[in-house]
């Protein structure tokens, strides 16, 4: 992210409280403004132009705050006790190796901290059940945390029985957070997975292999991630890496119904992100082999190296390449493909389009519909690119 806007947005919330709320709305407004920047940018303003438009809105703290929905009830783990903890816990790391948590209805928020025990506490309204609080259990090298509620209900909903579809009368996940503080010196295996809830990744974490899986909440991860293998799926909201991540194996990225989107580098050998319903947008993407494909809505990478296959069934690709390998395909069904080059890059190139034209800045040969082209570019080329545009053009940029 833009290191000018973060030192802005640091100043401007510096005397605010520290609480996960207000850290929220720091991040959301974090994220847009960037976006806002990176447009402002393309659409050929200055540096300084862009910034000086993108904080200009943002006004007064105390009114912004008010304005994005900040109330004081959410505490910082450092101060639960006093807002709603309905019951905490520490287990000692050992040799644990595996850590698994189960939520349903309740945000996870995961922390890191210092010490070797884990520290679990639970928010949430005072006539909470005793049956609906977490539970511990520590076996085989592994630390399970489980904390489901109404399971009974969640069974009668996927099987569409017609009752019991209300979890509680009142269920704002805002108001039930389930606070995990893991050890800084744990380095094994991390699952979250939660039902009907958000799941926020607040630190940075250096682990062998992490899975998260929502159900029907968004994931956010707010800091960078060093893992071995690293698996997100999400069937109902989007997918953000606020910080990127790097990973010594491969990265999976998947959600049913929304964006997928990472402000920062991805380093892997491969990478996976499947959107059924949203934008894949990533600031740069460091791989040996990619698969982006998006069925309803466009893909988006600043820079992106290796090779692989990018699609988009109803959305735009826009892709710049940076020390690409092997066979890059690009396939769009309802939309145009925009990619950008290094100026010294030797390839062989082949576009077919549709519906629309075909636009590079480099010499091709086109057939007499001028619908399909041709072209090799440099000496002994070992990139090959294919672009493929149903109803669209493309343009190539070098």
């Amino acid at each position: 992210m833009n290191k000018r806007i973060k030192s802005y947005l640091e100043k401007l919330f510096a005397n605010t409280a520290n609480d996960s709320q207000v850290l929220d709305i720091k991040e959301e407004l974090e994220v847009n403004l960037n976006e806002k920047y990176k447009d402002l940018i393309e659409s050929g303003k200055s540096e300084d132009e862009a910034f000086e438009l993108v904080v200009a809105g943002i006004g007064d703290i105390d009114g912004l705050l008010k304005e994005m929905g900040y109330s004081s009830k959410v505490s910082s783990p450092s101060s639960l006790r006093s807002d709603g903890l309905l019951k905490e816990e520490e287990i000692s790391l050992g040799l644990v190796k595996n850590i698994v948590i189960e939520g349903s209805i309740y945000t996870i928020d995961l922390y890191k901290t210092s010490g070797n025990a884990l520290k679990v506490r639970q928010l949430g309204p005072s006539d909470t059940k005793i049956e609906d609080l977490f539970s511990v259990e520590v076996s085989n090298g592994t630390i399970n945390i489980r904390n489901i509620v109404n399971s009974q209900t969640y069974r009668n909903n996927i099987f569409n029985f017609p009752f019991n579809f209300n979890f509680r009368t009142n269920n704002n996940s805002e108001d039930k957070r389930l606070i995990i503080e893991i050890p800084e010196s744990f380095s094994g295996n991390l699952d979250l997975s939660t039902v009907s809830a958000s799941i926020k990744v607040r630190d940075e974490f250096t682990l062998n292999n992490m899975n998260i899986n929502s159900t029907s909440g968004s994931i956010k991860v707010c800091n960078k991630l060093n893992i071995n293998n690293l698996n997100i799926n999400s069937t109902s909201g989007s997918i953000k890496l606020a910080m990127g991540a790097t990973c010594d194996g491969n990265i999976k990225l998947n959600s049913t119904s929304g964006s997928i989107i990472s402000y920062e580098n991805i380093v892997a050998k491969d990478s996976s992100a499947t959107s059924s319903s949203g934008s894949i947008i990533i600031s740069a993407l460091n791989v040996e082999n990619y698969k982006l494909s998006s069925s309803s809505g466009s893909v988006k990478v600043d820079n992106i190296s290796g090779g692989g296959h990018v699609s988009a069934s109803s959305g735009s690709i826009k892709l710049s390449l940076v020390n690409p390998q092997g066979d890059i395909i690009l396939e769009s069904s309802s939309g145009s493909i925009k990619l950008t080059l290094e100026p010294s890059l030797a390839f062989n190139f082949q576009a077919q389009t549709s519906s629309g034209g075909i636009h590079t800045s480099f010499p091709i040969e086109k057939n007499s519909r001028g619908n399909h082209a041709t072209a090799t570019v440099g000496q002994n080329p070992l990139v090959n690119i294919n672009a493929k545009a149903s109803s669209g053009g493309i343009k190539v940029e070098q």
